[in-house]
């Protein structure tokens, strides 16, 4: 495979990830709060007691589930994020989870960025295929299938996996855990109507200590080393319990400044068109070269 469809590939995969909300549906078994937290009586206005996330993560549940469907737009800066963004949808369907992403991927070799589009349903991710000559004519897309048996697949299968568990509200909570503590709920106001921001602290090593995927805890054991052992980030809800906005800041060893995304969502409940690709419009599985022997 060309380095240009890898560079799509894992430009894609961050942004997708990156569009995840860490809430749990309804039913879904809520993780304790960590020692010394407690679990006091909500606020008005989506407010929360301090330290009880699971709460908090409920109500927006229900009300995701409720809507079924937003609109999702990502941002970034800083030394390490400013190339990440895109637009993009994302659908819950009971278990079922569907998302959509146009982003602009990093250009290779003094090119310029390009805009490629990340579909992932049923499990499988599909990516718009490169316009360079490396698929047959007619064949749009590019199909990761964490089942799949091609090399592709099996290479980057267990990144979407993430991908998909991440994006669906049932598995990311039982994977965040207690990790995750809420540290305060400021009401005020977003984009012009009412909104809170609830104040989220992650803890790495407990992050760390949950990664059920190598290379998953292979990058949170490097920023633990780093000496980053917590991270920070705001989870704007409205008056409705529906996510608003996330938005994260961290400035890594070796930078100057903070990297900064931001994950917007909006129209909630307004229908959303994500499908996967006719059979036709897939290219077969391309196999990266073997060195001779």
């Amino acid at each position: 495979m060309r380095r240009t469809t890898i560079t799509v590939i894992s430009g894609l995969a961050l942004v997708g990830a990156l569009t995840a909300c860490t809430t749990t549906q309804p039913g879904e078994p809520m993780p304790e709060p960590t020692q010394g937290t407690t679990r006091g009586p909500e606020n008005e206005g989506g407010n929360a007691a301090k330290g009880a996330l699971a709460p908090l993560m409920e109500k927006a549940a229900v009300a995701m589930k409720a809507k079924k469907s937003a609109k999702v737009t990502v941002t970034g800066s800083g030394p390490k994020a400013s190339n990440v963004g895109g637009n993009g949808a994302i659908r819950f369907d009971g278990n079922d989870v569907a998302l959509s992403m146009t982003s602009k991927v990093p250009g290779e070799d003094g090119k310029p960025p390009q805009d490629s589009k990340m579909l992932l349903v049923g499990g499988a991710m599909y990516i718009e295929a490169p316009k360079d000559g490396s698929v047959p004519p007619g064949k749009n897309w590019l199909k990761i299938d964490p089942k799949g048996t091609d090399v592709m697949s099996k290479l980057m299968g267990s990144l979407v996996q993430q991908m998909r568990d991440s994006a669906d509200p049932q598995i990311a909570i039982r994977k965040f855990g207690d990790a995750g503590t809420l540290a305060a709920s400021t009401p005020g106001t977003l984009d012009g109507a009412p909104a809170t921001k609830h104040k989220i602290d992650v803890d790495l090593k407990k992050l760390a200590e949950r990664a059920a995927d190598p290379l998953q805890k292979l990058g949170f054991d490097m920023l633990i080393k780093a000496g980053i052992t917590t991270m920070s980030y705001d989870f704007w809800i409205d008056a409705q319990d529906l996510p608003k906005q996330i938005d994260f800041s961290q400035r890594m060893p070796g930078d100057d400044s903070a990297n900064a995304i931001s994950v917007k969502y909006t129209n909630w409940g307004e229908p959303v068109d994500i499908k996967a690709p006719a059979e036709s419009e897939i290219a077969p599985p391309i196999e990266i070269p073997q060195p001779p022997r």
